[in-house]
């Protein structure tokens, strides 16, 4: 087994926003051919991206990248080092991408720079459990504000070459975007995210958690810089499984960003949306799973830091209405009208309003919105508005729609949607009763898996949109089924839908 490398240094530079270290990357590979004695050629590449601003966590010139092979009891074994010949080279590229509503006069500063490892491992034995290629450096920039104690979190990047892909000479995806763009706080985001495949096998995404390896250690403090917890830990003895980074609250790999709505990944088209809406520099990943007829047959995963800044381009959007409240949510009876209005004046040139209800999506263009509820529930307006350039913003408006039925004695209403957003409105789901003097109760709630994430015989306990474990449920639709039965009276069941708004 014979190995080659070529190193790559990128260069972007923009404005001093961060101060050191690591700020993401990944590792793909491609495979060059299957040999006649059942071993596998593959080319490997890993890109680490960090800021220039200090001498932290340099490009290494020589690197040891580890090889690892999968037990039969799901252990990690060490195989040998990888890619730990170096032939250097530089390649500088324009400056970095700017969101729309960005100043594109933002003074130039330090620099970024994307170290590319590339390197051929050949004659690798095809066997019946998976490989994988792992690099391990430490640190993170300590700009990083979702992750605990970033200045002493390593990163791990890895690629897992499973027992099917040696066997068909698979290459796994690779992303053609850079990792690093600064977006404004505030406005809506459209990040893409997609992945090419050179065997047109099929591609999901999701949002996952980026992984850690090593720490301070051999730095600054007295340590090896080899061990587990050094700078550089030794392959040999720092095998996988590499465990997720340990996440600040309120955050975890589905809520990496203060966002509202939540980003959210399209497992089809690999684009990030949402509207971030703090300023702050965040460590997100993004795993991209690979099928091949039905058949889960590899993944990648791409880690990566986002920035998000005060942006002057944004306006002030101020809003009116015939319903009451208004903040946060705004109430109004069944089947009367509801309308608001965008009273910003000129500084905007475009509106969309999208009122989602459920089986169809109700969308206006000019700067109000009129709309008759027929049913009670809480319901999201969304209203997109630009100042007649590329710059656009987002704004959610909850409504809730009471309905007077609900003062029968034995009525029991159920909500379509609530928002577990800490803003003390509709942060948790349960059923609306004035009797709740139930001889029976149930209420189950369940994913879109169809599995069982919530149930309860008691009406006083409410679903705060947490996992069994305590964490948070990613924004979507879920299914309830409820049963109840009240003395002297027969037995109901309800089932349906809720939306679980961030």
């Amino acid at each position: 087994m014979r190995t080659s490398i070529l190193l790559l240094f990128f260069v972007q530079c923009y404005s001093s926003l961060f101060s050191a270290h690591i700020l993401g990357g990944d590792i793909t590979y491609a495979c060059l051919g299957i040999n006649t004695d059942n071993t596998i050629d593959i080319e490997v590449t890993c890109r680490v991206f960090r800021d220039n601003f200090s001498s932290g966590a340099l490009c290494d010139f020589q690197f040891d990248f580890g090889l690892y092979e999968e037990q039969a009891d799901g252990d990690w074994h060490f195989v040998s080092i990888v890619g730990n010949e170096t032939v250097p080279d530089v390649v500088a590229l324009a400056g970095m991408e700017l969101d729309s509503c960005l100043d594109s006069s933002l003074p130039a500063g330090e620099c970024l720079e994307l170290c590319e490892y590339v390197f051929e491992i050949e004659n690798l034995p095809i066997i019946d459990f998976n490989y994988q290629i792992a690099y391990q450096r430490c640190c993170l920039a300590n700009t990083i504000q979702n992750v605990m104690a970033p200045e002493d979190t390593g990163i791990a990047l890895n690629s897992i070459i499973t027992s099917q892909a040696q066997n068909t000479c698979n290459s796994s995806p690779i992303i053609t975007n850079e990792p690093i763009k600064l977006f404004c706080a505030g406005g809506s985001i459209e990040y893409d995210m997609s992945a090419i495949d050179a065997d047109g096998d099929s591609l999901v995404y999701t949002l996952c958690a980026p992984l850690e390896a090593g720490g301070p250690e051999g730095a600054s403090i007295p340590g090896d810089p080899g061990s587990c917890n050094g700078i550089m830990p030794t392959p040999a003895l720092c095998v996988p499984p590499f465990d997720p980074v340990v996440f600040a609250s309120p955050f975890s790999s589905d809520f990496p960003i203060p966002s509202d709505p939540a980003i959210s990944i399209g497992a089809t088209t690999g684009i990030i949306s949402g509207v971030i809406n703090a300023i702050g520099q965040y460590m997100l990943a993004v795993c991209i799973d690979e099928y091949r007829d039905g058949v889960w047959i590899g993944s990648v995963r791409r880690q990566m830091a986002i920035t998000s800044i005060a942006c002057e381009g944004l306006q002030e959007v101020t809003l009116s209405s015939n319903a009451e409240g208004g903040d946060p949510i705004y109430q109004i009876e069944v089947n009367q009208e509801f309308t608001i209005t965008n009273d910003s004046g000129d500084a905007f040139a475009g509106h969309i309003w999208a009122l989602d209800l459920g089986s169809n999506t109700i969308t206006e263009f000019t700067n109000s919105f009129s709309w008759t509820f027929e049913e009670a529930g809480i319901y999201q307006l969304v209203l997109t508005v630009s100042a007649g350039t590329s710059c656009e913003q987002v704004i959610l408006i909850d409504i809730e729609v009471l309905d007077d039925k609900v003062n029968d004695i034995f009525d029991v209403f159920v909500p379509n949607a609530f928002s577990p957003n800490g803003d003390g409105k509709n942060d948790a789901f349960g059923v609306v009763a004035l009797n709740q003097d139930f001889e029976e109760f149930s209420l189950q709630i369940w994913n879109r898996w169809g599995e069982l994430i919530f149930e309860t015989d008691n009406p006083g306990i409410l679903w705060e949109g947490n996992t069994k474990g305590g964490t948070k449920h990613q924004q979507g639709v879920y299914v309830y089924t409820l049963n109840y039965k009240y003395p002297n009276r027969s037995s109901e069941e309800k089932r349906g839908n809720i939306s679980l708004l961030k």
